[in-house]
């Protein structure tokens, strides 16, 4: 892994907002440089996006980023604050806000940076942040749940793909999966109520 520092920012721009959709091997980035229209999105490796941050930071003053909560824990938001960056680790939700059905990579980065924007500018409203626990806070939780913790790629750490679903579901999301697990429940009582064996749920 490359090792990246901070950098002094010359002041080119006054803020750089960056909604970023994390995976295990890419992240989507969606970029805007103050009030300028929205960038295209880029997809890049964890080391062009410390490179990419860094850029950011000697470009503009101020640098504000976010992220959704998700399987591969906070790595990314501690290196960010270690190279002085704010940003927001973000409560998982449906960001297709239109209801078109339609869902990939770049529209969730660019839909991250719009929920950013509107937060920056006083609408508390536009995303839920979630609380950072500490490392070692973090790493109990994941082993009382279940969760295998071993250092992957670039410093992230990995976590059964079901189990980790599980959890964040029921961490961060707790009634939406209270009705998704109600409505299944439902859903495979019924053939038993008919004579059938009930059906195992998905997962």
């Amino acid at each position: 892994m490359t090792t990246i520092n901070p950098s002094q920012s010359t002041g080119s721009y006054e803020s750089s907002k960056l909604g970023v959709d994390a995976h295990a091997q890419h992240y989507w980035v969606s970029r805007q440089v103050d009030g300028a229209t929205q960038q295209p999105v880029q997809k890049m490796t964890y080391d062009e996006l410390m490179l990419f941050v860094v850029k950011q930071q000697k470009l503009t003053r101020n640098v504000v980023t976010c992220y959704e909560a998700g399987a591969f824990r906070f790595h990314l938001d501690r290196r960010l604050e270690e190279l002085g960056i704010k940003n927001y680790v973000v409560q998982p939700q449906d960001w297709d806000e239109r209801g078109k059905g339609v869902k990939n990579d770049r529209l969730d980065a660019a839909a991250l940076w719009q929920r950013l924007d509107r937060y920056e500018r006083g609408n508390k409203k536009a995303f839920s942040t979630v609380r950072i626990p500490a490392e070692d806070e973090e790493r109990e939780r994941a082993t009382s749940a279940g969760f295998s913790w071993r250092p992957s790629g670039a410093g992230t750490v990995r976590c059964a793909p079901a189990a980790s679903m599980r959890f964040l579901r029921a961490r961060f999301a707790p009634r939406s999966a209270a009705a998704r697990f109600g409505s299944l429940s439902r859903r495979t009582t019924a053939p038993a109520a008919a004579g059938y064996p009930a059906a195992r749920p998905a997962w």
